[in-house]
């Protein structure tokens, strides 16, 4: 017994590790990939509704609930199809996770514009931010020196 407390202790210490020194990684889409870079202020910020496909989920779910039901009577079917409906929405709606996003207009140091969407806010208007642009775009704060000559 001891030795199963032992060896799931060196488990769950090998996961946490692991987990703690993925962060400050290149992303994957960077690989091969000529990444620019450049300093901008943030002119506007708007947040944006990505995509979602609950109701493709739903759908699909109350069309399996209703065949998985089809040699029932009628109350099977019916309560087989809003079963699988709700299922299949929130199983595609767990999966996708959060659906809010930000716009951000960007002014760079030339006076060029630049519109970027991202999942996460971390920028207010007038910040100043270092942009990286690779297979994804990301921001960082940096300091307002950078964005005035």
């Amino acid at each position: 017994m001891r030795k199963q407390y032992s060896l799931i202790s060196v488990i769950l210490s090998l996961f946490f590790i692991s987990a703690c020194t993925s962060s400050g990684e290149i992303h994957n889409s960077a690989r091969n990939q000529m990444v620019t870079t450049f300093y901008a202020t943030v002119e506007s910020m708007q947040e944006v509704e990505f995509e979602s496909h609950v109701e493709e989920g739903a759908a699909i779910g109350a069309i399996d609930g209703l065949l998985s039901n089809a040699y029932g009577d009628s109350r099977d079917r019916l309560f087989g199809a809003m079963w699988g409906a709700f299922f299949g929405a929130l199983v595609t709606s767990i999966v996708e996770g959060d659906t809010d996003g930000y716009q951000y207009q960007l002014e760079d140091l030339y006076g060029d514009n630049h519109t970027v969407i991202l999942e996460d806010s971390k920028a207010t208007v007038g910040d100043c931010v270092l942009v990286t642009v690779s297979g994804v775009v990301d921001i960082d704060l940096v300091s307002d020196d950078y964005c005035y000559e």
